[in-house]
């Protein structure tokens, strides 16, 4: 009977932490291109964030490769910043050298 009551509890647990660590609060931010490019086998943005009070400014990003669709997101970065346009892009975190998921042009 404990090892059962044990069992569950460890479950419970476990949830827990799983519903916990998926419940990250992140967000858009509206964002002007000061560089994008490539560094070894890495994808980077600097950017700035366009808010009225930035949450940044001059970051380092990395773009998430684990989806196999980096080269498109460097490539609309690379729009942006041709162009003198702004990206959206979602993080996580507003911390340097995190990695974006998601990354959209916008004017």
């Amino acid at each position: 009977m404990k090892r059962k009551a044990l069992k569950v509890v460890l479950c419970l647990v476990m949830l827990g932490v799983l519903a916990v660590s998926s419940a990250q609060a992140g967000q858009w931010y509206t964002c002007t291109v000061n560089q994008a490019g490539t560094s070894f086998a890495a994808y980077f943005l600097v950017v700035t964030d366009t808010a009225a009070t930035p949450a940044f400014t001059n970051r380092m990003f990395f773009i998430d490769t684990s989806a196999g669709n980096q080269k498109s997101m460097l490539a609309a970065a690379l729009t942006a910043w041709a162009n003198a346009g702004k990206i959206q892009m979602w993080l996580d975190s507003p911390s340097e050298y995190f990695t974006t998921p998601a990354l959209t042009v916008s004017n």
